[in-house]
């Protein structure tokens, strides 16, 4: 699973007293948290290289139960995959060998006819990074926005 999340750490005592804010900032807070999980979400599944497309679908922002009356990783949102192989895409994978599960053997088909062999040294897979790149990509907004929103009075 990969899950990318932006925790600005210059925000960090600001939303730990966000409870001392008024309604509307936390109201206002609250929707720039959904603004950006959706933004994360369009241009992680603009950026993802699709086969069957069962990796783009899996994308999705889920959002963390809360009132924003506590600081904002319990009342926050996250984006993310539970594909397995989506951290094989995203970061890429080193040379290794692939062996049998449940059989004494792999087989494939190739070029007409089935092959077979004990074991396949797979020489790894390029990196092809697209939630990384959608959450940096909104990184510095969603703070500037923060720091607008907090600046209000409390």
């Amino acid at each position: 699973m990969i899950t990318i999340g932006i925790t600005p750490d210059n925000l960090s005592k600001a939303f730990a007293d966000l409870d001392k804010y008024s309604g509307l900032v936390k109201d206002r807070v609250k929707k720039e948290v959904v603004r950006t999980a959706y933004a994360i979400d369009s241009k992680a599944k603009s950026l993802v290289r699709v086969d069957k497309g069962r990796l783009k679908q899996s994308i999705h922002p889920e959002f963390t139960v809360g009132s924003l009356n506590v600081a904002i990783p319990n009342n926050g949102a996250v984006v993310g995959t539970n594909v397995e192989y989506a951290s094989d895409i995203e970061f890429g994978t080193k040379a290794h060998t692939i062996l049998p599960k449940n059989k004494s053997v792999l087989r494939w088909y190739k070029n007409g006819a089935f092959l077979f062999s004990k074991s396949v040294r797979h020489p790894g897979t390029k990196a092809y990074p697209f939630m990384n790149p959608a959450a940096e990509g909104e990184r510095q907004r969603f703070i500037n926005n923060i720091i607008v929103i907090l600046g209000k009075t409390k």
